[in-house]
């Protein structure tokens, strides 16, 4: 029943890849640069902003965006193979 959901507004310019952490209080936006936005699941109120360290290849892209399953890791997948990875805490 669609009746119970809740919209929650998070801008977050050329997005590629997002995520929602596996407690379903934040989601994970990034950006063809690389970098990884994070929300308020619930309110849609911008967290921290994130650069990630890039590839050296100058035309890989972000393709994948995700949390560990216990969502202290963050991983984000580039098209050449190469994944960056950071604490979330």
């Amino acid at each position: 029943d669609t009746a119970d959901w809740s919209v929650a507004r998070m801008t977050a310019p050329g997005v590629v890849a997002v995520a929602v952490s596996p407690d379903g209080r934040t989601v994970a936006a990034a950006d063809e640069t690389g970098v990884v936005r994070s929300f308020d699941a619930a309110t849609g109120a911008p967290g921290p902003a994130l650069q990630l360290p890039r590839p050296d290849d100058a035309r890989a892209v972000p393709v994948g965006l995700s949390f560990s399953a216990d969502g202290t890791m963050g991983l984000l997948g580039y098209s050449n193979g190469f994944v960056a990875i950071w604490d979330v805490e």
